[in-house]
């Protein structure tokens, strides 16, 4: 009887370490964005994840949290049918991926803002405030 749980444990062990590989190798499509006028200057991209905001300025996009890394085509797209201006700021709320995944494909183009507490959580050992690359 014993015997027989422990073959039971180890095959669901494998079944679940099994979809976690397959899983992995995987991931799931990217869902587009909704993008919502808020005023003439200020939209909202909704979809997977976090929202994105999205500021025009004379000088360039202001973007608030970009999600997913999965997504970063998706907003480019977006920002690309509001403007010809480049995304220079990113401001992260806080360090969850679906509010931060997409830092790193913005890079090193665009300046990216956190707090200290974010810069801990994305694992910086000095707290920064921002980084450009």
């Amino acid at each position: 009887m014993r015997r027989n749980c422990l073959v039971v444990l180890l095959a669901a062990s494998l079944l679940v370490t099994g979809i976690g590989v397959v899983y992995g190798q995987n991931p799931p499509a990217p869902v587009l964005s909704k993008l919502e006028k808020i005023t003439d200057d200020l939209y909202v991209l909704r979809g997977e994840g976090g929202n994105t905001s999205v500021y025009l300025t004379d000088e360039g996009v202001i973007l608030v949290d970009v999600k997913f890394e999965r997504n970063f085509d998706d907003i480019q797209a977006k920002v690309k049918s509001l403007t010809d201006k480049p995304v220079r700021y990113i401001i992260n709320t806080h360090a969850h991926g679906d509010h931060t995944g997409g830092n790193q494909k913005f890079l090193p183009t665009t300046q990216i803002t956190y707090t200290d507490e974010i810069a801990l959580n994305l694992g910086g050992k000095e707290p920064s405030g921002s980084f450009l690359n």
